[in-house]
């Protein structure tokens, strides 16, 4: 399987590709706490911008997702936790 990613520099005009191959070595299928905390961060935000790619998130998904990570490292920032405690109205 290949990865690729395309980007362009701020001020460039041309992109460029990265391509990288993986194998099933690559990726864990139990996500680290520094990812599990990075998509609660993210999760938060599709809801709060009401994303239409937000799927099936939900604010009961980013607190249970931020408090497992937080729970297993020191070294992250989860002061998003108390915010994503809003009503699913809002």
């Amino acid at each position: 399987m290949y990865v690729k990613l395309r980007y362009k520099d701020p001020n460039g005009t041309k992109s460029k590709l990265i391509t990288k191959e993986i194998s099933g070595w690559d990726y864990k299928k139990i996500p680290s706490e520094n990812f599990k905390f990075a998509s609660s961060v993210a999760e938060f935000g599709l809801l709060l911008r009401n994303s239409p790619y937000k799927g099936n998130a939900s604010y009961d998904q980013v607190q249970w997702r931020a408090r497992e990570a937080d729970r297993k490292s020191t070294r992250l920032n989860s002061s998003h936790i108390p915010l994503s405690r809003m009503p699913s109205s809002a």
